[in-house]
């Protein structure tokens, strides 16, 4: 079985394919009573990327962030016209952020997924989600405008597994798309929410329907 790594520090950890890490940010909703957890907002990536009504959720790391395992949490929100969102009574953890493709239904995911573990990065289980052979290396791959790779197909797959760029995924991996851009690095959008404290974080989104 083939796996992918992601190297969740500060600092940057070269690899001969690609570059990998994780910068601290956050998320938002759930009950309005509850405390305000995460205050974020979705930006364009590209002039005509939609923004509002845009999908959002959250899910929970399952210790070292590096294993790319976490857990899709139930709760949803929509974004308003300006990309913002918020999220109340989230449990103290680190999370993914996550937000809608565009590609296929993204409620029926969340209704297939939610409460289940996610492990992006790792073929067998993309496989059983999105219900392709990923093992055939002809499935489709989804590339930011923008971004260039090296003639390395390592390069171009991690970045694509890691971020759910692939087949018909309703779900993107939030990132900082201006690292992978300029720099071949990968930076999620990793989110700690801490008790009493709201997190913030602020993301440029793609959106690939047509």
């Amino acid at each position: 079985m083939k796996r992918f790594w992601i190297i969740y520090t500060i600092v940057l950890v070269s690899s001969a394919a690609f570059q990998v890490a994780c910068s601290s940010q956050i998320l938002s909703p759930e009950t309005p009573t509850a405390a305000l957890s995460i205050v974020g907002v979705l930006r364009p990536w590209t002039e005509g990327t939609p923004v509002a009504g845009r999908q959002v959720a959250l899910c929970r790391s399952q210790g070292d962030p590096r294993n790319g395992l976490c857990d899709l949490m139930p709760n949803t929100v929509e974004t308003d016209h300006q990309g913002r969102f918020q999220f109340y009574g989230v449990p103290a953890g680190t999370y993914f952020l996550m937000y809608d493709s565009g590609l296929s239904d993204f409620d029926a995911a969340m209704a297939e997924w939610a409460g289940k573990t996610l492990h992006f990065g790792d073929q067998e289980w993309l496989t059983d989600f999105l219900g392709v052979d990923l093992s055939e290396d002809d499935f489709e791959y989804r590339i930011p405008e923008g971004i260039t790779f090296s003639p390395s197909v390592d390069w171009l797959s991690t970045y694509c597994l890691l971020t759910l760029s692939v087949g018909k995924s309703p779900f993107i991996i939030a990132h900082d798309l201006q690292s992978a851009s300029h720099d071949r690095e990968l930076h999620c959008a990793l989110i700690d929410v801490l008790p009493g404290q709201t997190s913030r974080v602020d993301v440029q989104v793609l959106y690939f329907a047509e």
